[in-house]
């Protein structure tokens, strides 16, 4: 978790350049012997937690400073869900968080930035005694370095700083600086930039390195940690042994998505640290604790989730869910439903056989998803000259609440273009990629055959340093499209790299496209599930702390357009009802329309036929005077295929007189290699012809019958399901039945 831009960091220590670590806390070589000498006065650092240790329940006052104009910082659900990350590390101290009273919020742009170096600004006035004072901010700086974090070693005031993007999104710095609060050095010991003095062979781990045995000797892992969250330095001690630090420990300087864990012995100096240097805190002690957790967080509509509680000693539960079905259980693993769209609160009372109780309270826990609210059907087009357009269609994501997408307008070609802007050049996070993400509302997928998406982009990639120290850095942006619902997206576009690089500006100061010829055109073409409903598009601005991304003119088109039906034709008369067939070519259709005529030239509607159809019956006494008739394809929003072929009924097959008056026998049926169909001799002054049909109505085998048993060899057709047509002269009548070839 321990550093600044992560990817240039290793470039930057061969060249022997100094970089600031995103951690600010430091101790003097004073301060540390005055702080061991703190923790042994009343209990010795080999000190262990035992089962029976009293849980502390230990306040936490958040100073949130935001924008004057009220914007910027964290909501309560994130507060609350940062509370709850902070306690899953803790509790193994038996140490558990609450907040002290509501958050207070500063706004203030003068401090939204914040300058360490001028601490008075943000603590004056607003420290409260005997609790941890949480200040966030956008920004940290100390000396002119960037940090993500810091405080200091007791005995001192209660305070501890850290920035938004770094304690959000999973992020680890506020356990990492409460760490510190609580006495625990970096694993590579009391220095913020230089490696332990701790051997290997932990000989001196008492008084070495973090003072601590179960921790592993530690160089300073800044920029020696690869994707894969191992180690890749070759460090050597004084004894000239390898180092094998741990890359997974908090309080080291391993990027965030590797630091997750805590050692016992860190956790006993916590409990250590906190009984004999924080012990002035407002605490309060529980006999027993609970923690609740829901298998899935966000459901839509409908959907159900299971609760789980973790609560040593309890012998009952009582829970309420706000907006679920049921709404309260007494089950240790509820399974609830919920069928409307909101945030709901989640409230579990336990309690033990000793009469204790406890109450946990989790606001706008479960998040209940509809994408049917505000879904469209039509284009989007979106050019951000109307704020109110641009919020009801899109959705903002930025996990990390610092810097995002945000509506600018520009001088292109001296003329004024709304847009929409990232400011990827001052956005410096750690925890990289930092994904932000521009989702649209859903669209009504029914009748929409495929979707176009357009859109133009304006980006230049950022360079640090000049010549052989420089580096070049680039973002990268990409598209997807799915079901929320489902939660499986499609990539339909992604570029990154020099190639997403659309202008020659120079890429050591903030990209601002002045000229229209700056922009590169996207088009993409997506082809929907036809299960899917609803359909979502993202666009993810991918962030490696590279320059301004701007995005202009996006437009969506749902294709409504159908294929018309094929092979529209006749195939026999089956207990005075005429039948048609037809392949159906659309993906989207909702339906089908059978026009009649009499004359071929003026027709009208005859049937409306459901969709997904391929056969259609009608009686002969429906006909009247038609003779022609043809099909057409309907879709959503009035949109339909063109026609047919025009299929034209002769007059003696409607007259319905079947001069096959005597029934024709087929055998045997299913059929391996050959069958016979059975005549009666009347038929044989007369041409008889057959055909073998597919089901896609393609003609297999023909010929024509002569005698009374005739024999067809079939073969060297494929196994499956077919059609013989019996057919007379001038195809006047026709008699259809099925075979099956095995």
């Amino acid at each position: 978790m321990k550093k600044l831009l992560l990817l240039i960091i290793n470039f930057f220590l061969l060249l022997n350049y100094s970089l600031a670590q995103d951690c600010g806390t430091t101790i003097s070589e004073e301060e540390s012997i005055q702080l061991e000498k703190l923790l042994q006065s009343n209990a010795t650092s080999s000190r262990r937690l035992v089962a029976n240790d009293a849980v502390v329940n230990i306040p936490l006052k958040f100073h949130l400073f935001r924008r004057t104009d009220g914007s910027g910082g964290l909501n309560q659900s994130q507060i609350d869900n940062l509370i709850a990350q902070v306690n899953d590390y803790y509790i193994n101290a038996n140490m558990l968080f609450f907040q002290e009273g509501d958050i207070n919020y500063i706004d203030d742009d003068d401090i939204y930035d914040f300058n360490a170096d001028s601490e008075g600004d943000a603590t004056v006035g607003n420290t409260v005694t005997n609790v941890v004072n949480v200040y966030l901010f956008n920004s940290i700086q100390l000396s002119g370095n960037p940090l993500c974090g810091y405080t200091r070693f007791p005995p001192s005031a209660d305070r501890v700083f850290a920035v938004y993007s770094c304690v959000t999104n999973g992020n680890t710095t506020l356990e990492h600086e409460l760490g510190h609060y609580f006495t625990l050095y970096h694993t590579h010991g009391t220095t913020n930039t230089g490696t332990t003095d701790e051997l290997v062979n932990q000989s001196n781990c008492r008084s070495a390195g973090d003072r601590l045995c179960d921790t592993p000797a530690d160089p300073n892992l800044s920029g020696q940690v690869d994707s894969n969250c191992a180690y890749i330095g070759g460090a050597t001690d004084a004894n000239g042994d390898i180092y094998k630090p741990d890359p997974s420990n908090i309080m080291s300087y391993a990027p965030d998505r590797c630091a997750d864990k805590f050692s016992r012995d860190q956790y006993d100096r916590i409990r250590t640290g906190f009984e004999n240097g924080r012990s002035n805190l407002r605490f309060t002690s529980e006999s027993f604790i609970a923690t609740i957790n829901a298998d899935l967080k966000e459901v839509c509509v409908g959907e159900s989730t299971k609760f789980s509680v973790k609560a040593f000693g309890a012998t009952e539960y009582n829970w309420t869910f706000e907006g679920g079905e049921p709404s309260t259980s007494k089950s240790q693993n509820p399974q609830v439903t919920y069928n409307s769209p909101g945030s709901f609160k989640v409230i579990l009372n336990v309690s033990n056989s000793a009469g204790q109780s406890l109450v946990v309270e989790q606001t706008n826990y479960i998040r209940v998803k509809d994408p049917s609210l505000n879904a469209i059907s039509g284009i989007l087009e979106e050019n951000f000259s109307n704020n109110s357009n641009f919020s009801s269609r899109f959705i903002i994501e930025n996990p990390d609440n610092s810097l995002t997408f945000e509506q600018k307008s520009l001088s292109l070609d001296d003329k004024s273009t709304n847009l929409l802007f990232v400011n990827n050049f001052d956005y410096n996070s750690e925890a990289l990629p930092q994904i932000d993400v521009l989702k649209t509302v859903s669209f009504e997928n029914t009748g929409a055959r495929k979707y176009f998406i357009e859109f133009e982009y304006a980006y230049n990639n950022k360079t640090i340093g000049s010549g052989l120290s420089s580096q070049t850095i680039n973002d990268s942006l990409q598209i997807e499209v799915g079901n929320e619902c489902v939660g499986q997206y499609d990539v339909i576009f992604k570029d990154g790299g020099s190639s997403f690089v659309t202008t020659d500006q120079s890429s050591s100061i903030a990209f601002e496209p002045n000229q229209s010829n700056e922009f590169k055109t996207v088009v993409r073409e997506y082809i929907p599930s036809s299960e899917s409903d609803f359909l979502q598009f993202k666009i993810k601005n991918i962030s490696y702390n590279g320059n301004n991304l701007y995005i202009k003119n996006i437009k969506i088109t749902p294709d409504y357009s159908l294929v018309p039906p094929s092979n529209f034709r006749y195939v026999g008369i089956e207990n005075d009802s005429i039948i048609f067939r037809w392949l159906d070519n659309s993906i989207n259709e909702m339906g089908f329309i059978l026009e009649a005529s009499e004359d071929e030239v003026n027709f009208t509607d005859f049937a409306s036929i459901a969709s997904n159809r391929q056969l259609f019956k009608f009686s002969i006494d429906e006909v009247n005077d038609y003779r022609y008739f043809r099909l057409k394809a309907i879709g959503v929003n009035d949109f339909e295929s063109d026609y047919s072929t025009i299929l034209r009924i002769d007059n003696s097959i409607l007259s319905n007189t079947d001069i096959f008056e005597d029934e024709i026998f087929i055998y045997p049926n299913p059929v391996k290699n050959s069958f016979y169909v059975e005549l009666n001799s009347t038929h044989l002054n007369k041409p008889v012809q057959y055909q073998i049909i597919s089901l896609n109505g393609n003609v297999i085998l023909d010929g024509f019958l002569n005698q009374v048993n005739n024999y067809i060899d079939i073969s060297n057709i494929e196994e499956g399901i077919y059609y013989i047509n019996i057919i007379n002269s001038n195809q006047s009548n026709i008699k259809s039945k099925k075979i099956i070839k095995l």
